[in-house]
């Protein structure tokens, strides 16, 4: 009789004959209890009724039912009848309602009592912030904009690594196979987001295949309307290249012994990228949509992007920005490390990248590149962030300045951090790389994924910026395979 059986269910090797009766048993609980959601997967078309049983039933007709600790779910002979089936097998899903940890195991009844059982299936239920790691960057409230220091160099920033929501304890698997993934989020994110983007990410990934260890990295961007709309995005990316130092802290910290890997999604390529400018070693980074310019990895002119520098032509002298990061100090040619293997997954029509607006607004990467380099606080402070692109034999150190728009000779102090340069002067000249697919030379270029294009089909909506968090999970099926492969699994 115990041919066909196996932990959490009966096969059709069980004997049709001696069948009389199907259960499964909640049993042997420790401290704290747990319940158990059965559902009957879709693949299961044929329907259930189970009255009389020692548990809750939620909803009788979505067949959800509810085994209470301690307790014995029976099905009638009926319910596993394979003639009655499509195929030789009866599906469920179990999902856990509460955290705790117990047996569970499948029995046939003949009369009422146990002719036969399975081996227990140990189970434990863990919250699922339990089974990732986490930090957060620190400071982890941030600091003031550099510009809130107009006459004076802005002070120092100490920068470190912290807890991150300290009540729910990392408990690794000792069963993990030595590879870590860090998952690094983008702009526009509360804490809350972050905790839920983490948990995707994590799932996600476990359901596709991964057996390695996440790491959940937080950092304090600004949301949208802080301080401004107009100055939320410049500031947070001046936060990114900032706490890159703080991004390295955490993955020296991961054991020395795993493979280091990095999913860096929109804003977080650009404090993954400042992190391996300050000397972070990593195996590979997957660049997720990434909101950072593709000259940085690439300085090819063959990139450049007829609207940039159409602006950038159109801009008065003091108003015109800088390219060249050896030269100049702008964006193109920034990174500079052949030592990690760079994927770029890009979508040519992202929302956030190229083509978002809100009503006639455009709401977009580009449009901020066009409208707020050099940045000009809260569109409305008569003060900006200026460039002397006229001074060609003057100092670099003194032809980045901090002054009065409407009076560019008026200066209130130079600007000679990189960072700051960067986040409120620098224009790019090229799209974001997680817009253009044509991105080669520090990025491979043999391993670019297309997020238009089939198996993954994202599109130019709102939501397809962050689709692989918040589209159905099958929808987001291929492209978690996808990292798996890339990730060396």
């Amino acid at each position: 009789p115990s041919k066909g059986l196996c932990p959490g269910g009966f096969s059709s090797g069980s004997p049709r004959g001696e069948l009389r009766t199907n259960a499964l048993h909640n049993r042997r609980l420790s401290q704290p209890s747990y319940p158990l959601k059965i559902i009957w997967s879709p693949k299961d078309q044929s329907g259930l009724v189970i009255p009389g049983n020692e548990i809750a039933i939620a909803d009788e007709v979505s067949k959800t039912y509810t085994l209470k600790p301690g307790a014995r779910l029976v099905f009638p002979p009926k319910s596993m009848d394979i003639t009655r089936m499509q195929g030789s097998r009866r599906y469920l899903v179990f999902e856990g309602v509460a955290a705790g940890q117990g047996e569970l195991v499948a029995m046939l009844l003949r009369d009422g009592k146990v002719v036969v059982e399975s081996t227990p299936l140990h189970l434990r239920l863990m919250d699922v912030k339990e089974m990732f790691q986490r930090a957060q960057a620190g400071p982890v409230d941030g600091y003031p904009p550099p510009y809130a220091y107009p006459n004076t160099e802005p002070p120092a920033v100490e920068f470190g690594i912290a807890p991150w929501r300290p009540s729910f304890a990392f408990d690794p698997d000792p069963y993990e196979e030595p590879n870590v993934a860090v998952f690094v989020h983008g702009w526009n994110m509360s804490e809350e987001e972050a905790v839920s983007f983490s948990e995707t990410m994590f799932k996600r990934l476990w359901h596709v295949g991964f057996k390695g260890r996440l790491a959940a990295f937080r950092w304090p961007t600004h949301v949208a309307e802080t301080p401004t709309y107009a100055d939320s995005y410049n500031l947070s990316e001046h936060r990114a290249l900032e706490y890159g130092v703080s991004l390295k802290m955490f993955v020296d910290s991961l054991p020395a012994s795993y493979q280091r890997s990095i999913l860096a999604h929109s804003l977080g390529g650009v404090i993954t990228t400042s992190a391996l400018r300050y000397g972070m070693r990593v195996r590979n980074v997957l660049l997720m949509q990434s909101a950072i310019s593709a000259g940085v990895f690439d300085e090819s002119s063959l990139l450049n992007w007829s609207d940039l520098v159409l602006s950038e032509a159109a801009a008065e002298s003091w108003l015109k920005t800088p390219d060249d990061f050896q030269v100049e100090r702008g964006y193109r040619g920034y990174f500079e490390s052949a030592e990690v293997n760079i994927v770029n997954y890009c979508n040519e029509g992202d929302f956030a990248l190229q083509t978002g607006e809100i009503g006639p607004v455009p709401t977009n990467w580009i449009a901020n590149q066009q409208l707020q380099k050099p940045h000009w606080p809260g569109l409305s402070d008569y003060r900006s962030y200026l460039w002397k692109s006229d001074l060609s034999n003057a100092s670099i150190d003194t032809r980045f300045r901090y002054g009065f728009r409407n009076r560019p000779q008026k200066i209130l102090r130079f600007v000679n951090q990189i960072n700051e340069i960067q986040a409120f002067i620098a224009r790019s000249r090229t799209r974001a790389v997680g817009a253009e697919p044509r991105t080669a030379g520090y990025v491979n270029a043999g391993k670019v994924k297309n997020l238009r294009e089939h198996p993954f089909n994202f599109r130019s909506a709102r939501l397809d910026h962050s689709a692989q968090f918040h589209r159905p999970c099958w929808f987001a099926w291929e492209f978690y395979l996808s990292i798996l492969s890339d990730l060396g699994f």
